[in-house]
């Protein structure tokens, strides 16, 4: 624990960019195995292949580690505020459909939401929508309207979640090494101080001054140190 947490909180950002040059290196080699084998590549040479482009590849991510950085907190910042849009249109979406009794039958609503956004082969379960509408009593009008609503969110969402990526995107690229130096600050003087916890016994007072004091250090170790390389 005592290595573990002395380069977690003394050289996080360092090994922050290891694991990224082998994350990258073993995707890379992967990939290349996975299209050696569609051409009959086979044996040693695409392992060496392999190998060298996970090397090559590592090497960039390691290099280039602000991409993975943008596109990390770009896809995450996405998900993120899409998922609140997308939970708001299919809460519609199933609103919708239960006021016609019978519709969960022709089609689930994740098939209905492929219709509306990929288009598909339901033309003629949409017209039985219409016809059970009318049995109903439900004008088609309304129908259509709830169409469009769900729509409207979901344009929305992608408007909104792009943005939102763009700015976190670019929020990682300007201060992503610092929050990187913090957070593995902060974790390593946790683990550095659960290591003395096992010798002496601590308060819960003193214990998290101690942890403070390892992150502080931390973070002004590594701070001093990539200020001196750049």
């Amino acid at each position: 624990m005592l290595v573990v947490g002395s380069l977690i909180c003394f050289r996080g950002f360092r090994l922050y960019k290891l694991v990224q040059f082998l994350l990258c290196g073993w995707i890379g080699y992967f990939l290349t195995l996975q299209i050696g084998a569609k051409f009959s590549v086979e044996g040693t040479i695409l392992v060496v292949i392999a190998l060298a482009a996970g090397l090559i590849i590592g090497f960039l991510g390691f290099h280039y580690y602000k991409i993975g950085m943008y596109l990390s907190a770009s896809i995450s910042a996405f998900l993120v505020v899409f998922s609140f849009f997308w939970r708001q249109a299919m809460a519609l979406g199933k609103a919708l459909l239960e006021q016609v009794s019978g519709v969960e039958h022709v089609f689930t609503f994740g098939n209905f939401l492929q219709t509306i956004l990929l288009g598909g082969k339901t033309g003629e379960d949409m017209n039985l929508v219409e016809l059970m509408l009318l049995e109903a009593g439900i004008r088609t009008e309304r129908w259509s309207e709830g169409l469009e609503q769900i729509m409207s969110l979901l344009k929305q969402g992608i408007i909104w979640a792009g943005v939102a990526g763009l700015i976190c995107g670019i929020l990682a690229l300007t201060f992503g090494d610092y929050v990187i130096i913090i957070l593995t600050s902060i974790f390593g003087g946790m683990l550095l101080n659960l290591l003395v916890e096992q010798f002496i016994t601590l308060d819960k007072a003193v214990s998290t001054v101690v942890m403070i004091i390892f992150s502080v250090i931390g973070i002004v170790t590594q701070i001093k140190r990539e200020r001196q390389k750049s």
